[in-house]
């Protein structure tokens, strides 16, 4: 008789029992469990029971199945029990089909949406060693590399041994961002660390947005709303990895043998929350300042760099020059920029075709759009576009 219908006969018979283990004190946990039994609302064979693992109890021996936010309740289970255990984690060190928020992709958007303000440096505050941010500070780096920039990391995971210490951490991020021209482009991997950053920066008298404007890769809306001034932060859309984390363990215990070890669900994260931490002046001088509301305002016709400065009363090459020294850029390039940020914006949250979406955002060809898009983002409007809506990707390695 063939075991997996014989076991699957046998767990229909009965209630089907899941263990979830996450952490309590999480905002992304609380939304991963949130999503899972939604999933869960649905069949009403299932019975669910939730534990903290940062309590110290131990999981349940004698469920069915398992989802398990984190490496460190998988560790504490019977190998055995791993076969029918679904990972909420970044890491990749357990033969586990895994569920997880797309870590590139936040770290695109960061990109993205630091390169738009112009800073005159990009750093990256990150501990070495953790795969997801790892993830996110690559294609960080990548992407602001791209635009002919280069990143600073300040890594930090020296200053994370057992016993953490905070005020090694903080000399960490003082020393990489005093060896930085202002304003500095600041990437965290979370809110958590972002935190600790503003701490590090107000210290040595630095102020957010003028002097460092920081995003975190992954909102926790507590933390980012205590930070002074409040921090932007990208939406890891838990709900949603716990529905499809839900949705492959309900696989996984209904024998689907596609489902292998190195199974991967990679979730698209949701939209960028944009707060006061990347909303800066960005500069005293009012003819620039002038240029650039001018700008903000016209994004949709077809302006020149030669319009921008007979709107602010000064020759092309003087509002180069002064563009130049108050922002580390050309107007040109701010300008770009600017439209690119708006067109990613339009394919998350419209449903504009591309033309319209070009047309809207200044382009003078859909060909022209397309090129540019590419350059930033590493795809085209199209690709970005269904890699958002459809917001799942398998991977299997």
């Amino acid at each position: 008789m063939d075991r997996t219908r014989s076991t699957r006969t046998e767990r229909t018979s009965r209630p089907i029992v899941v263990a979830v283990s996450a952490q309590y004190h999480m905002q992304f946990d609380h939304e991963v469990v949130a999503g899972f039994l939604n999933y869960t609302a649905a069949q009403t064979d299932w019975t669910v029971d939730i534990s903290n693992w940062n309590s110290g109890v131990a999981l349940r021996t004698d469920c069915d199945g398992y989802l398990l936010r984190g490496a460190v309740p998988a560790r504490s289970l019977p190998k055995p029990h791993l076969r029918r255990s679904v990972l909420v984690t970044g890491e990749d060190d357990l033969p586990c089909p895994r569920v997880w928020v797309d870590d590139s992709e936040l770290g695109r958007i960061a990109a993205s949406h630091l390169l738009a303000l112009a800073p005159s440096s990009f750093l990256s505050v990150s501990p070495l060693g953790i795969a997801a941010f790892a993830r996110r500070d690559a294609s960080f780096a990548e992407s602001v590399s791209s635009s002919g920039v280069e990143v600073r990391t300040a890594d930090i995971s020296r200053a994370l041994p057992k016993k953490f210490d905070p005020e090694k951490e903080r000399k960490r991020i003082v020393a990489a961002v005093r060896k930085l021209p202002t304003p500095i482009g600041v990437m965290c991997p979370d809110a958590g660390i972002a935190y600790r950053v503003f701490d590090a920066l107000h210290s040595i008298g630095y102020t957010v947005p003028d002097d460092a404007m920081v995003v975190a890769c992954e909102d926790d809306e507590v933390a980012a709303l205590a930070c002074r001034p409040q921090l932007s932060a990208i939406d890891c859309r838990g709900r949603a990895v716990g529905y499809e984390a839900a949705a492959l363990l309900h696989r996984l215990l209904e024998g689907d043998s596609s489902i292998v070890a190195r199974h991967r669900k990679w979730v698209a994260p949701g939209p960028l929350a944009r707060r006061a931490s990347t909303q800066p002046a960005r500069t005293k001088d009012t003819a620039i300042r002038a240029a650039l509301e001018f700008m903000r305002k016209r994004l949709a016709e077809p302006i020149s760099v030669k319009d921008i400065a007979a709107h602010v009363n000064l020759s092309r090459r003087t509002l180069e020059r002064l563009f130049r020294r108050e922002t580390g850029r050309s107007p040109a390039a701010d300008l770009l920029s600017m439209r690119l940020e708006l067109a990613s914006q339009l394919l998350d949250g419209s449903p504009m075709r591309i033309a319209e979406v070009s047309l809207r955002c200044g382009f003078r060809s859909v060909t022209h759009f397309n090129n540019q898009f590419r350059k930033r983002y590493h795809c085209t409007p199209s690709e970005y576009r269904m890699r958002r809506i459809s917001g799942v990707a398998d991977r299997r390695r």
